[in-house]
């Protein structure tokens, strides 16, 4: 990664691509292998590699046991609902970003700055979130990126030859008061048929209660 023609056309302000924030130990095993997909992130969360790539995992792990904001929070109440305990939970999932690099520095307005161009390159041209799907496997996918480029993600191509079918509408949603962006989809890859997908609102804004229940039920296949 940087080091390609990809990268250098890309219009990133901060050109330091992120690790995955977490690869469980448990993740290889557990029944569900799902993945959390999270927007870009913020500034340089962790260490920069020699390579310029970054290390965000202790970051991470800061942030999922002391983080006050939904993205953290909720997910750790999933993984309550789902394994019984947020910290077990945490051990046997992934989380890692759909797009690798950012242009929001620390300290910013938190507002997305992310291009199309930015998108399209390192997600369609350049791969990256496919090649980490392809290493990880996953059975479950949830993306907190609902209304971000769906475009690119429907035409994303995790392996040659994978298959897309939409379950619902990608303007889909559900839930009540401040309703959820709600795009269930399936791919058939050559580890998993059908891995399962859904796309859904970032928990910014969100109901507690009712966004934590409706994505912990899905993931145990209960919606």
């Amino acid at each position: 990664m940087l080091n390609n023609q990809v990268c250098a056309r890309c219009d990133a302000r901060l050109k330091h691509p992120l690790l995955p924030w977490q690869i469980g130990k448990d993740y290889g095993t557990d029944p569900y292998r799902v993945i959390f997909v999270g927007k870009p992130h913020r500034g340089t969360p962790g260490a920069i590699t020699t390579s310029g790539i970054i290390d965000g995992s202790k970051c991470a792990e800061e942030y999922f046991l002391e983080g006050s904001s939904a993205y953290w929070g909720y997910t750790r109440e999933i993984l309550r609902i789902v394994f019984g305990d947020a910290n077990l939970g945490w051990e046997k999932i992934a989380f890692t970003n759909l797009i690798k690099c950012t242009s929001v520095e620390d300290g910013e307005d938190a507002s997305d700055k992310t291009t199309e161009t930015m998108a399209r390159c390192c997600m369609l041209d350049l791969g990256v979130f496919g090649a980490e799907l392809r290493y990880l496997k996953p059975k479950t996918l949830v993306f907190y990126t609902f209304d971000f480029f769906p475009e690119s993600l429907r035409t994303l191509t995790i392996e040659t030859g994978c298959k897309w079918s939409d379950i619902t509408s990608s303007d889909h949603r559900v839930g009540r008061g401040k309703r959820i962006g709600w795009w269930e989809r399936e791919c058939s890859t050559s580890w998993q048929n059908p891995l399962r997908v859904l796309v859904v609102g970032h928990p910014q804004g969100k109901t507690k209660s009712e966004y934590t229940n409706l994505v912990a039920n899905w993931i145990r296949g209960e919606s």
